[in-house]
């Protein structure tokens, strides 16, 4: 009876020990999923508030939208506390120097955004929902940054540096002045001209052109047909364009490509103009005949 019992109690020590040792192998195994899918959760979160972002940029650039800079700016103190832990003593002083210069506009400012913030913002209208409590998001809608402190790491829709822009090591230049820049007076047609500013050690290889209704930067198989001269592009001559004519809409765009090379290196460059109206809606009119004299 004794030497049951001393079984018995050895048994139950050795199913304890088992239970511990399974324990503290699954414990960190369990955890670590946990996390994965905590962290999974955050990042399609995030995904979500990069929809609504990328969204407002181009309310933006149709003056449709303008982040209210006064409420939800980001001040110093904010984000020492809530993003100094993930982001590095340069990059919030870039982010300081950005959003206390007044000569930038508001949309090129950095901005703390939670669930009620974006409700705010945008209303009924395109937004992003179901938000975590307390979540707060770094958002700069023109270069499209979302980030976000989770739990003391860093999460961002970006795969480069975010915040500090790289330098810029191209020496040539390319950019065009268009005339006019849009234009939102109402006409039949809508015409153009184009000034190129080509720097050293640049030298252009194509240029096309195309006018379209599409706000963000299309594919380069969209542009057919229409060239420029590189040559004229070179010489920084006034190039007047093929006119839009024959289209409606309030959100037409003059849209260049531009490869070039750039001290030997081939780089490839898009330009969009501001909006052009243009109206060939057909003219309606009713009338009735009260009497026919013969």
């Amino acid at each position: 009876m004794t030497n049951e019992k001393g079984i018995s109690m050895i048994s139950l020590i050795v199913t304890i020990l088992l239970i511990i040792i399974l324990a503290a192998i699954t414990a960190p195994i369990l955890s670590s999923v946990i996390n994965d899918s905590m962290e999974a959760d955050a990042k399609l979160e995030l995904s979500n508030v990069q929809s609504v972002v990328e969204n407002a940029k181009s309310l933006i650039m149709t003056d449709q939208f303008i982040p209210n800079e006064e409420e939800y700016k980001i001040s110093d103190a904010d984000l020492e506390s809530k993003f100094g832990p993930v982001l590095t003593p340069e990059e919030i002083e870039h982010i300081e120097n950005i959003n206390g210069n007044p000569d930038i506009q508001a949309p090129f400012k950095y901005y703390l955004m939670n669930q009620a913030a974006f409700d705010d913002e945008f209303g009924n209208n395109f937004n992003v929902k179901g938000i975590r409590e307390n979540r707060e998001y770094l958002v700069n809608y023109w270069d499209g940054l979302i980030l976000v402190n989770y739990n003391g790491s860093k999460i961002t829709n970006k795969t480069d540096d975010p915040i500090i822009p790289t330098p810029d090591l191209v020496r040539g230049k390319v950019d065009i002045k268009f005339v006019p820049n849009g234009n939102s007076e109402w006409a039949r047609q809508q015409a153009a001209a184009l000034t190129f500013v080509i720097g050293e050690e640049t030298e252009i290889r194509e240029i096309r052109y195309m006018w379209s209704e599409e706000i963000n930067e299309p594919s380069e198989s969209a542009f057919v047909g229409e060239t420029i001269s590189t040559s004229e592009a070179m010489d920084g001559v006034t190039i007047n364009l093929a006119p839009l004519q024959d289209k409606t809409g309030n959100g037409w765009f003059l849209w260049v490509l531009v490869k070039y090379t750039d001290v030997g290196v081939e780089r490839t460059k898009m330009f969009r103009s501001n909006a052009f109206f243009i109206d060939n809606t057909a003219p309606t009119a009713t009338f009735s005949v009260d009497e026919i004299v013969r």
